[in-house]
């Protein structure tokens, strides 16, 4: 008297695997789309209230020329405007040379 041999039904295995993963799948694209569509929402609120306070910013001159003029020709020492254009343009270059953030200062 061998014991008893568990039969395992290979069809109803593979397709309650396959069933599981196919709605985690579907779970996980409803999830994610309905994420998706709050995001959006919250990003048109914020692009529409973004162009409201636009509107209603004084434009100036220097405001103008500040966003039509290149970066080269932004006001500051030559030396630093040409190695943050060579960092920028050389990828290598940015890698391989050492910087200390806190003495850059931020160009605007």
């Amino acid at each position: 008297s061998d014991p008893a041999l568990i039969v395992v039904r290979r069809f109803t295995v593979l397709t309650a695997t396959a069933s599981s993963l196919l709605g985690i799948l579907l779970a996980g694209l409803l999830g994610f789309g309905f994420w998706d569509s709050q995001e959006a929402e919250e990003s048109r609120k914020k692009r529409r209230k973004l162009k409201e306070a636009s509107s209603r910013n004084i434009r100036t001159i220097q405001g103008f020329f500040n966003s039509v003029v290149p970066e080269e020709f932004k006001p500051g020492m030559w030396k630093e405007l040409l190695w943050d254009r060579m960092l920028l343009e050389h990828c290598w270059l940015s890698v391989l040379s050492p910087q200390d953030e806190r003495k850059r200062s931020p160009r605007s």
